[in-house]
């Protein structure tokens, strides 16, 4: 169950970046006051705990919660068959897991009210640039607080045809996190950015991403080892705001043998499994520039 700071924005979904997609209220400050007075009563109750070495427990919880139901999984594909008490056990450690999932997203929700309490004059609420939408590519694989697939409630990621080097805002779309799982038998379709999911309230104080596309990827293309070398002793490292879908884990970073380029060298992924994000684009490169380095693009 949510923490429900963000309970005011009914069909809002929550970015672990600190963005909101579908903003309910018309103006930043009554965006800020709801967030801010949400926050603050949370902050009181939980004034003794560190929310962050909370979220930093409960990631190493899921890991041991991983461990035992990868062994029972695999104890089945070697047997053909678990045996009762093996079944109530697995049956609870994905309960439990998806508990700790909760509490983790819960730890990020806290997380994200407060970056917008502490720098409001940051925020703003605006309409994303059709052809230029940046803000929203910058997002992409990312999974989101209080955006669930309709068909089967898993947590869904804003998404692109990966052949789309400049994604306009009509390639964009919302696909379902289970959508790669390879033993799913029947996938669910992507959702259309609805008109308000084009209305979202961020920091936007990010250098650059006022240019087009064509004119980042220029940029980014032309400084491909600078870009490399910011990144290379990340390689292996992992961020809150890549999970795995399934495993609900840290991605971690990653580099192909064989790139075409710099907007085909690096990609997520899941230590457990083959769940996988690829960083095509430079607003995502700024994403993960900014979660590894602390500083994006430019």
């Amino acid at each position: 169950m949510a923490l429900g700071i963000f309970k005011d924005f009914v069909n809002s979904a929550v970015a672990a970046c600190k963005t909101i997609v579908n903003v309910v209220h018309e103006v930043s400050s009554t965006i800020t006051k709801v967030v801010r007075v949400n926050f603050r009563k949370l902050q009181k109750k939980y004034s003794d705990i560190d929310i962050q070495k909370e979220k930093e427990n409960r990631f190493d919880d899921l890991k041991n919660i991983n461990d035992q139901i990868i062994d029972l999984e695999k104890k089945y594909a070697r047997d053909g068959k678990l045996s009762e008490n093996d079944i109530y056990n697995l049956n609870e450690l994905q309960l439990q897991r998806e508990k700790l999932r909760n509490k983790v997203d819960n730890a990020k929700e806290y997380e994200a009210a407060q970056d917008i309490d502490e720098n409001e004059q940051k925020y703003d609420k605006k309409k994303v640039d059709e052809e230029n939408p940046n803000e929203l590519i910058r997002l992409g694989g990312q999974m989101f607080l209080n955006k669930k697939c309709k068909y089967c409630q898993s947590p869904m990621s804003i998404r692109w045809k990966t052949t789309i080097k400049s994604p306009k805002l009509s390639d964009l779309f919302w696909g379902c996190s289970s959508f790669f799982v390879e033993n799913k038998k029947i996938k669910c379709p992507p959702e259309k950015l609805t008109k308000q999911d084009k209305e979202i309230f961020s920091n936007f104080n990010r250098e650059g991403f006022e240019l087009s596309s064509e004119k980042l990827n220029r940029i980014v293309l032309s400084s491909d080892q600078f870009i490399k070398k910011r990144l290379q002793y990340s390689i292996n490292d992992v961020t809150d705001n890549y999970l795995c879908p399934i495993h609900h884990e840290r991605m971690q970073l990653k580099q192909k043998k064989n790139a075409e380029d710099i907007l085909d060298l690096h990609f997520l992924k899941c230590p457990r499994c083959d769940q996988m994000v690829k960083i095509k684009t430079p607003a995502q490169l700024d994403s993960i520039l900014t979660d590894f380095t602390d500083k994006g693009l430019f």
